[in-house]
């Protein structure tokens, strides 16, 4: 239900004016300083209870999970294989540290 008039002040003098809804986003005279003025246009209104529009969201399929799992599996054998070359190649040195101190009798 449309109000029977829309509260608008007046830019020049201050004053309140009822005007019809249906002279909005036109410009009137105002009756007490008699000087025209542009009336705001009224807002377009949405229907209440209707949503905002939202992006679609996609929803990953089962070959996307299953290749993230692969890539998961993958990253932590490689891992591994580093900690394990990095224990084999102390294992290494120390070794040989204790060959050289044995040889040269330290």
């Amino acid at each position: 239900m449309e109000p029977a008039t829309v509260d608008v002040i007046c830019p020049h003098c201050s004053v309140t004016i009822g005007a019809p809804p249906d002279t909005m986003g036109t410009t009137q005279e105002c009756p007490a300083c008699s000087k025209a003025f542009a009336l705001p246009a009224l807002p377009v209104a949405r229907l209440v209870g209707t949503p905002p529009a939202r992006p679609a969201t996609r929803q990953p399929d089962a070959a996307t999970s299953v290749m993230k799992g692969i890539l998961m599996a993958v990253v932590i054998l490689v891992a591994i294989g580093f900690l394990v070359y990095v224990a084999w190649q102390l294992t290494a040195a120390t070794s040989e540290v204790g060959r050289l101190q044995n040889k040269y009798g330290m």
